[in-house]
């Protein structure tokens, strides 16, 4: 089988193995669809502090089930799944507290474990969901839309709430459109143009306002009668854009960071009391929001085409990975077939 193993940083390797076989009390899944999303490229480029090399990367993974303990597992031969890749402890106070996806010894496959770059994966029960009744392009990209799902669910998203939403990458714009599915008023902004066109033809003009550039304050104001946004997604991983994302949010209002970056980040905290601001860190996901977003592709409220974008075979991985890295233009997200 192939497997595609990051060897270093800047360095793929693609591997012809023995084929893998099941694991005690493991399902073993042959890989259909892999998405590679930010985390991936920070990895290749050595900038993701919790990747040891060489890794196995992929955390975002589509396949059909090829063998599984048929009289014991609720999976059958054949079913449609994709990967649920946090491995949570189960017995720190977060898990305790329904919050495992904030584990204190958290595991992520295909970040601090070997993912699904691979042609065959064997994973405990626990670690997939079924996708039933959807295809393979759906079910790669549940655990992103999942990402944003959890992030809307938590900042507590509701009808008429004022948004914005500051990036328009691939969970920025996924945040929008779930945002919107709740009756709140979104707009999305970013620096590039072809981002927000994405945003545009991916959520719809009639759910999720573009504004181009830099969001003005005052054109907030005019957009929420002088209030400002009761709800401040900024999903940029830009410290500046990060900092700055305060000024946009009313009082009483919340501030929802869904990207991540590797500094310290200063508010003035006049401006945070005054508000009486509600700051929020959003990470990873819960199997809740696997099924919420799962339910919303069943009933068609979510949409695969114009989310992903590029695709290739993985066994080019060293082909395109530059190419894409360098080449982000229209891109939302890359896949790779298997």
């Amino acid at each position: 089988m192939i497997k595609v193993q990051c060897e270093r940083p800047f360095q793929f390797r693609v591997l012809n193995c023995e084929p893998i076989s099941r694991g005690q009390g493991e399902v073993l899944v042959r890989v259909k669809r892999v998405g590679i999303c930010g985390t991936d490229f920070h990895a290749y480029r050595g900038e993701q502090p919790l990747v040891t090399y060489p890794r196995v990367l992929g955390h975002e993974v589509a396949g059909v089930v090829e063998d599984v303990d048929s009289g014991a597992s609720p999976f059958s031969t054949g079913e449609v799944v994709c990967l649920f890749p946090y491995r949570s402890c189960g017995n720190c106070k977060a898990c305790l507290r329904g919050k495992p996806n904030c584990c204190r010894a958290l595991d992520v496959i295909g970040v601090t474990s070997d993912g699904g770059m691979s042609e065959l994966i064997s994973v405990p029960e626990s670690q997939l969901v079924s996708c039933n009744g959807l295809d393979l392009d759906q079910a790669v990209i549940v655990e992103p839309l999942s990402i944003a799902a959890h992030a809307v669910r938590r900042a507590s998203v509701s009808n008429g709430d004022h948004v914005l939403v500051i990036g328009a990458g691939p969970i920025g714009i996924a945040v929008a459109r779930l945002a919107a599915l709740r009756g709140a008023h979104v707009y999305i902004t970013d620096l590039r143009r072809d981002r927000l066109e994405a945003a545009a033809q991916w959520c719809g003009p009639d759910h999720v306002n573009v504004i181009p550039g830099d969001i003005s304050l005052q054109v907030t104001r005019d957009l929420t009668a002088g209030d400002m946004m009761e709800i401040v997604f900024d999903a940029t991983g830009n410290k500046q854009s990060m900092e700055f994302a305060l000024q946009y949010v009313g009082h009483g209002g919340r501030l929802a960071l869904v990207g991540i970056v590797q500094d310290s980040l200063c508010y003035p905290h006049p401006e945070i009391h005054k508000r009486e601001l509600t700051l929020l860190s959003c990470r990873n996901a819960l199997r809740e929001d696997f099924q919420y977003v799962i339910e919303l592709m069943r009933n068609k409220k979510i949409a695969v085409d114009g989310y992903i974008t590029h695709r290739a075979m993985l066994c080019d991985v060293k082909h395109v990975w530059t190419e894409w890295e360098l080449s982000m233009r229209n891109m939302v997200k890359g896949v790779f077939e298997v």
